[in-house]
């Protein structure tokens, strides 16, 4: 009877123990799917910030052109100036009334160069806003986030569209298909990767939200987008 009764003892701790041994496990399990989860936005951070500053960088090029740009028109028109200047102490009023008459269109030329770029930074900034909240919006967040940014993008390019100079500001398919190509070049190999690669590869193929159509525009909305005069 006190054999029986140790190994009735034994055995229920054995049992105490080996509950305690499955629930651990369980934990482990629950933990190491978090830290998997983890480590896939962790992954999918680092690329959306790649490309971000690939877009910079761009934009940075885009930037300085303009800005080369602008010098170049400056000093034409001060060159323009002094000639100007010159035909009227000659007494030359014609051909000083004719380089009058450039001087004003290059300093218009030049009123149209610094509102460029700050429709190129605007365009830059808002496209790739829209382009990044549809990728996060792919994975089930942002959805408030990317309607705000969708009704920002159509009313810029509608503003742009109305302007005529929509062909100096890529669209969003341009912008996306640099980020295809950003993400075939820097794609894990297939034994390491923990990313869901259709995800990241396409923006938008799992998209809940239909915004390829802009929203209405009001005239003082659309005007919050132009430079200042």
């Amino acid at each position: 009877n006190e054999s029986l009764k140790k190994l009735s003892a034994e055995k229920k701790s054995a049992d105490v123990r080996l509950g305690e041994m499955e629930e651990l496990k369980s934990l482990l399990a629950a933990r190491d799917r978090e830290l998997e989860a983890k480590e896939k936005e962790l992954e999918a951070g680092s690329l959306l910030i790649r490309a971000r500053e690939d877009e910079v960088c761009s934009l940075g090029a885009r930037v300085e052109s303009l800005h080369r740009e602008r010098d170049e028109a400056e000093e034409k028109a001060d060159r323009l100036g002094k000639e100007l200047q010159e035909c009227k102490s000659k007494g030359r009023f014609e051909d000083g009334s004719s380089a009058s008459e450039e001087l004003k269109h290059m300093c218009y030329e030049l009123a149209e160069l610094e509102k460029d770029m700050e429709l190129a930074v605007i365009a830059a900034c808002i496209t790739t806003r829209y382009q990044v909240c549809r990728e996060w919006e792919s994975q089930g967040t942002l959805r408030w986030e990317l309607e705000f940014s969708a009704e920002d993008y159509h009313k810029f390019r509608e503003f742009v569209d109305k302007n005529g100079t929509s062909y100096k500001y890529p669209r969003l398919e341009v912008y996306e298909e640099k980020w295809k190509r950003f993400v075939a070049c820097h794609r894990p190999s297939e034994s390491h990767s923990t990313l869901d690669r259709e995800n990241i590869s396409s923006p938008t193929s799992n998209s809940n939200l239909h915004l390829d159509a802009p929203g209405s525009v009001t005239s003082d909305h659309v005007g919050s987008f132009a430079p200042a005069d």
